[in-house]
């Protein structure tokens, strides 16, 4: 997203990313967390360098449990704090 479309936003976001995902690069990654600081909200990104795209889909040749557990506590913990 550009800077002046989150500008437009007024909630608060989550993001989990592979790593090692050829589909969004850690750079875009990067690029949009830091976008982010620059809007209300207190946005939550991460990283697992380990894991790739849909590492969080058990159907996929890329599940990664850990990470998969891991992106589902926060995201739980996200979801009790903000709804």
């Amino acid at each position: 997203l550009f800077r002046s479309d989150l500008k437009k936003m007024r909630s608060t976001i989550m993001g989990h990313f592979g790593g090692k995902d050829t589909h969004i690069k850690v750079d875009s990654v990067k690029a949009f967390q830091a976008n982010l600081k620059t809007t209300r909200g207190r946005h939550e990104i991460f990283i697992y360098p380990n894991s790739d795209h849909a590492f969080a889909n058990e159907s996929s040749q890329n599940y990664n449990k850990r990470d998969a557990d891991t992106a589902w506590k926060r995201t739980l913990g996200f979801l009790k704090k903000y709804l």
